[in-house]
């Protein structure tokens, strides 16, 4: 199987390390804009850097210069169709649809199954970006190319995405509704049933669709009601001066850290020390976008943690409200900071949600059974996996639902 994404090591993608793991040893081959070239991913996964060559003036210039130039000028598309055409390769797996859209004309070439992995901003039809905001990012033919896409690929997309899909008039039948899985330990983390000194966690990209700006506002708020807690925000993204600025002007500022972009050890170390994971889900105001499917929500859940966010998007498909967590409404700070405040002074009822999430992630998101359901879909061996550390055997777990969420 041949697998591209645009992105081989992004911290906000960690996910694309869960699925490469559910493919095991059926991947011959990942293709990304910034894969180390002449690397692997695993056992036997050739890396192969997607790029465009220097354009023939440069190559002149260089000759010219004397410095040492490729006697072919490869192209991204060039380096896309070689590894498709390759004998080993059976399948073809695409991360997003604008990627999958960028290869258009080697799909017309390679006749092999070929799979487009949807996965949120790639379906916000009307999205716009930070720094041009009242321009589309898509070009106007980007609904009508999907729509065509579809006819040559099968779409695999959590369930929100699969619903924006449909509402274009991409046919049901060429979708595959499945969320993501993750790993999930064999029994719930403990956590300790304390009423201060609690630690509350955000982790994710600080983008407007995830509200960390909302989330800090919540934090003050039920500080200044007593609650007793430190607020760490873990990761990069456009909304982190605003959160730093946020957090050094914050009468509470000794008890907020906004530590930028982290790597996946010190995301293990900080779900080991929290109490309850937060976000504040809403539509962005300027980019428009809305979180399809918030991964970070499910592995909380495994974590054992509840999760207070905003109904807006995916997480009404991952957060059962009242039961792994509560979900206010977008923008209310004040009710954010009532959850907040609710939890922190009820230990036990942190760990009713927080057992029930792990219950949840274990029967409906384990990567074990993604894997399965990944594979079965991809026509792949059904027992190659390489499952990340933390995941569990079908031998270990109780039986599980063939879907994976509802709604």
């Amino acid at each position: 199987m041949l697998v591209l994404a645009p992105n081989w090591a992004a911290p906000s993608e960690r996910w694309l390390t869960y699925i490469l793991a559910a493919i095991g040893r059926n991947l011959v081959a990942v293709a990304a804009n910034d894969a180390p070239q002449g690397g692997s991913w695993g056992p036997g996964a050739t890396a192969l850097r997607v790029a465009d060559g220097p354009s023939p003036a440069w190559r002149r210039v260089g000759r010219r210069l004397g410095l040492p130039v490729d006697p072919v000028a490869h192209t991204a598309e060039d380096v896309v169709l070689a590894a498709a055409r390759r004998p080993d390769v059976d399948v073809i797996c695409v991360h997003y649809i604008e990627y999958a859209l960028r290869f258009e004309r080697v799909w017309q070439r390679v006749d092999k199954p070929l799979f487009v992995h949807s996965h949120g901003y790639d379906t916000q039809w009307d999205l716009r970006t930070i720094e041009r905001p009242d321009e589309p990012y898509f070009p106007h033919d980007y609904v009508p190319c999907v729509r065509k896409l579809a006819e040559r690929a099968i779409f695999i997309a959590n369930p929100e995405c699969a619903r924006r899909l449909r509402a274009i008039g991409v046919d049901g039948a060429r979708i595959v509704a499945r969320p993501y899985g993750v790993p999930v330990p064999l029994r719930p983390p403990p956590r300790p049933m304390r009423s201060r000194g609690l630690e509350v966690l955000y982790v994710g990209r600080l983008a407007e669709c995830k509200g960390p700006d909302l989330v800090i506002r919540a934090f003050e708020r039920a500080c200044d009601r007593g609650l007793d807690a430190r607020l760490t925000l873990a990761g990069g993204g456009e909304l982190w001066l605003t959160c730093e600025l946020l957090r050094r002007r914050s009468r509470h500022a000794d008890r907020i850290r906004v530590l930028g972009a982290v790597d996946s050890a010190r995301v293990d170390a900080l779900w080991a020390t929290a109490d309850l994971f937060t976000l504040h889900h809403c539509v962005s105001p300027v980019t428009r976008q809305v979180d399809a499917c918030p991964v970070v929500t499910i592995e909380a859940q495994a974590a054992a943690l509840p999760v207070i966010s905003a109904r807006c998007g995916g997480v009404t498909d991952l957060v059962v409200d009242g039961a792994t967590g509560v979900l206010v409404e977008p923008g209310d700070v004040e009710s954010h900071a009532d959850a907040l405040l609710a939890l922190a002074r009820d230990p036990a009822k942190r760990l009713e949600m927080g057992r029930a999430g792990w219950h949840r992630a274990r029967t409906y998101y384990d990567i074990k059974d993604y894997g399965a359901v990944l594979r079965a879909v991809l026509g792949l061996d059904p027992a190659a996996e390489h499952a990340p550390h933390g995941s569990t055997s079908a031998a270990e777990r109780p039986a599980v639902e063939a879907q994976a969420c509802a709604g």
